[in-house]
């Protein structure tokens, strides 16, 4: 993204109530690359980077991977107006008048507000207005590498920015609202469905959940994250000493193993290993590595309770135990997803994975 922007700010979404753990990500990312710029809280899930506009454009220009790589931001928005005073009457009017000059083409309207309490009862205006501005304004179909973000802070403040369509997230604000399936037997189905879809590319996804594969769901009770991967035509073993929901068992692409979870290896390499037991992070993610340095699964999608205080600081012991493990072979993608809540999901594989024969690059 070598584009020279006319930025005025850089806007950050994160989870509410984990804006300090953004802070802590920015700040250590800021401080390795010798950057000069506070990132400051403006409110609910925001946070901001201010700064002259040179100093704004080379950290968006070295920024490239950003919103992959950090686990606690949901987008990542240059900011090229802030508009602090909305007509209320004139909302369309406004924001055309910004975005019809926009500095390069875009191929994609986000209309939104943050995630929050008190920012969550604007959504039916954000809704009216991308559903107006939507007609008026002029979107590029060949200009798939920019989208067009409009993102409201209150009733009458906001802001219009840019996001690279291959860096953003893939939900608007990176909130997911996924359809809770009702043959699904807990909510946390959710949260493995929404893994698949922000930690993998389509590709990926097409290549390694294909019909037929194997999985192992550690702490599968009651299967939630079972369910995900028996509608993707994926036999698994769900090993707990809970009970599996008997529709689940019905389908015939499950068998159930009544056993510890930390304790129990297959007898042979399975395509996938998935867990959401609740236990310290740093257990969860040794033995997510154990499966991969031992050759028990060929991918692993866990999640990691975090603690109260410190999250930032946690996960920073799990990434370096990683990268003890498994060196420059490793694929680590952490993410705090929309249907996480205290907590953040892992994908983990070497970064040359035999898949039914084939060599899969990153």
């Amino acid at each position: 993204m070598s584009e020279a922007l006319p930025l005025v700010a850089i806007l950050l979404l994160t989870r509410p109530g984990f804006e300090p753990d953004l802070l802590a990500e920015l700040k250590a990312w800021l401080s390795a690359r010798d950057v000069l710029i506070e990132p400051s809280l403006h409110g609910e899930g925001t946070v901001f980077l201010r700064g002259s506009t040179g100093q704004l454009q080379a950290i968006w220009q070295r920024w490239r991977d950003w919103r992959l790589e950090s686990v606690f931001t949901r987008e990542f928005i240059g900011v090229i107006a802030e508009l602090p005073a909305v007509p209320r009457g004139a909302r369309v009017e406004a924001l055309l008048e910004v975005m019809q000059n926009s500095p390069v083409p875009v191929s994609e309207l986000h209309v939104y507000a943050p995630d929050g309490d008190q920012t969550r009862p604007l959504l039916p205006m954000t809704s009216a207005l991308q559903n107006n501005l939507q007609a008026k304004i002029t979107l590029s179909p060949d200009a798939y590498q920019h989208q067009l973000h409009a993102v409201f802070l209150s009733s009458e403040q906001a802001i219009v920015g840019i996001s690279h369509a291959q860096k953003s997230a893939p939900f608007p604000g990176g909130i997911a609202r996924l359809k809770f399936p009702p043959a699904a037997p807990s909510r946390s189905t959710l949260k493995l469905d929404e893994a698949f879809l922000a930690l993998l590319s389509h590709s990926e996804r097409a290549r390694w959940l294909e019909r037929g594969m194997s999985a192992v769901d550690l702490g599968a009770c009651p299967g939630g994250w079972s369910y995900q991967l028996v509608r993707r035509g994926i036999r698994v073993t769900a090993i707990d000493n809970g009970a599996i929901a008997d529709s689940l068992m019905r389908s015939g692409m499950v068998v159930h193993e009544r056993s510890d979870g930390f304790r129990y290896r297959p007898k042979k390499m399975v395509d996938w290993m998935v867990c959401d037991m609740v236990e310290k992070p740093a257990k969860v993610a040794e033995l997510a590595l154990q499966w991969i340095l031992e050759k028990r699964s060929r991918f692993c999608m866990v999640n990691l309770k975090l603690p109260m205080k410190k999250r930032f600081a946690e996960l920073q012991k799990c990434q370096a135990m990683a990268q003890a493990a498994l060196g420059n072979s490793l694929v680590w993608r952490c993410k705090q997803l929309y249907h996480d809540r205290e907590e953040v999901t892992v994908h983990v594989r070497r970064l040359w994975a035999a898949v039914g024969g084939r060599r899969d690059e990153r």
